[in-house]
């Protein structure tokens, strides 16, 4: 059906633009039909956002025909359109969700950082920061939702339900990567938490420069944002207003990215730009430190290997 709907781009080039007025989601199994325009699961799995109002060329029908079909969680999934007087499309997405065996168990694993390539034993993983809680609720899922087969749909709720934890108690770098054993009686969920693998510190005064010498015990100073630790942007905003609480900085700056080097690991990098007039910058006296009631044990840093 697709095919017709590539014919109707033909007079226009090959990147034409043609309006889709509407969008139609078909559940064929239910024999159910989606009027909204939108579809919470189907967007997801779509390599390009298919919305009322837009304009779309021939190459992204394709892309949104074939994200759909190789996310592997449909059995049938085929795309039709109807040409509207105004010669806008209305497109209907007709539909047939993959089902597998009903699940009474649920299990989360931090695979954390590992290698390309490189497949872990889910009985020797880590064991994630994700609460019984919600382990509770998600087993209630399986029960309610899959008594008679999960559908792709619950798998995505499952996988929503535990971002969205982590990413509320400030674990922003944390995602789900697999849901596994669907075809047995337990689910694992198998997320990737973002594990801190880079510390860097740099010297805004100095050319942006590494910072190899602070003016007071940082190890003493912070403990939660280190090495091997789970980046949580709530802690980073503390390490922010307590060392600007010190009065030695004018300014600083915590950010996060992607480890290139390290998949799934999280390079947390600080800015801390020095007032220039403070006596403190020049000495090694870390007295003061101890006596600062607002300080809290955030950030340990072991400074060995990445100040090259």
């Amino acid at each position: 059906m697709l095919t017709e709907a590539i014919d109707y781009f033909s007079n226009g080039g090959e990147d034409s633009k043609l309006k889709v007025s509407d969008v139609i989601f078909y559940d064929e199994r239910h024999d159910e039909a989606n009027y909204t325009g939108h579809d919470t699961f189907m967007s997801s799995l779509m390599s390009v956002d298919l919305k009322p109002g837009g304009f779309y060329t021939e190459q992204q029908l394709h892309e949104v025909l074939q994200s759909l079909t190789d996310s592997g969680m449909f059995d049938k999934v085929d795309l039709e359109y109807r040409v509207n007087l105004d010669q806008s499309l209305v497109i209907t997405i007709f539909y047939t969700e993959n089902t597998w065996r009903s699940a009474d168990s649920f299990r989360c694993i931090n695979v954390g950082v590992t290698p390309p390539q490189t497949e872990q034993n889910p009985d020797e993983a880590r064991p994630c920061l994700l609460p019984p809680s919600v382990h509770e609720e998600v087993v209630e899922m399986l029960r309610d939702e899959g008594k008679d087969g999960m559908s792709g749909r619950l798998i995505c709720k499952i996988k929503d339900k535990v971002e969205k934890w982590y990413h509320n108690e400030g674990y922003v770098a944390a995602q789900v990567v697999n849901i596994s054993d669907l075809h047995t009686k337990e689910v694992v969920c198998e997320v990737v938490e973002g594990d801190i693998t880079r510390l860097v510190l740099i010297d805004v005064n100095n050319n942006n420069d590494y910072v190899n010498e602070l003016p007071f015990e940082w190890k003493k100073l912070c403990n939660k944002v280190e090495i091997g630790n789970v980046y949580n942007n709530k802690e980073s905003k503390k390490v922010l207003r307590n060392l600007m609480s010190l009065g030695l900085f004018s300014n600083i700056e915590v950010d996060s990215r992607s480890d290139e080097m390290n998949q799934g690991g999280v390079v947390v990098e600080i800015k801390l730009c020095f007032n220039e007039d403070d006596d403190y910058v020049n000495t090694t006296d870390t007295n003061f430190v101890y006596g600062c009631s607002s300080l809290m044990n955030i950030v340990k840093s072991t400074f060995s290997g990445f100040f090259s």
